[in-house]
C-alpha cells in the first residue's frame, strides 16, 4: 500500500460514502505523499492526491458520530461515522495543511 520513500502520518476509522448506495468501511490515511482510503476486506483501495484537494471540513453526523467532507476536485468526499473528534480534528488539519503547500 505504501509507495517507496511513503510514511504514514495519521489515520482514522471510518465509513467512505462513495455514493448513496456504496459505502465501504475502513481506515482514512494520512501520508506525506497522499491521502488513501482502504476497506476492512482489504479489497477497496481508493487513493487521493493533495494537488487535487481544495478544501477539508468536518460535520457532526448525528449524536455521537462525525465526518470530513474533503473537496476532491469537483467532487465532495465524505467520510463518516467518525467517533474521535480529536482524531477526526488532527486527520482533517493534516490534509488541509499538506493540501495547501
Amino acid at each position: 500500500m505504501f509507495e517507496p520513500g511513503e510514511q504514514g502520518l495519521s489515520f482514522i476509522s471510518c465509513e467512505f460514502d462513495k455514493s448513496s448506495k456504496r459505502e465501504f468501511y475502513g481506515y482514512l490515511f494520512v501520508t506525506n505523499k497522499r491521502v488513501f482510503f482502504i476497506d476492512k476486506r482489504l479489497g477497496n483501495f481508493h487513493k487521493f492526491n493533495y494537488r487535487t484537494i481544495l478544501n477539508v471540513t468536518w460535520f457532526h453526523d448525528g449524536l455521537l458520530e462525525k465526518g470530513i467532507h474533503i473537496q476532491y476536485g469537483k467532487r465532495r468526499l465524505e467520510f463518516d461515522e467518525m467517533f474521535d473528534k480529536e482524531q477526526m480534528m488532527r486527520v482533517a488539519n493534516l490534509i488541509l495543511r499538506l493540501s495547501s503547500r
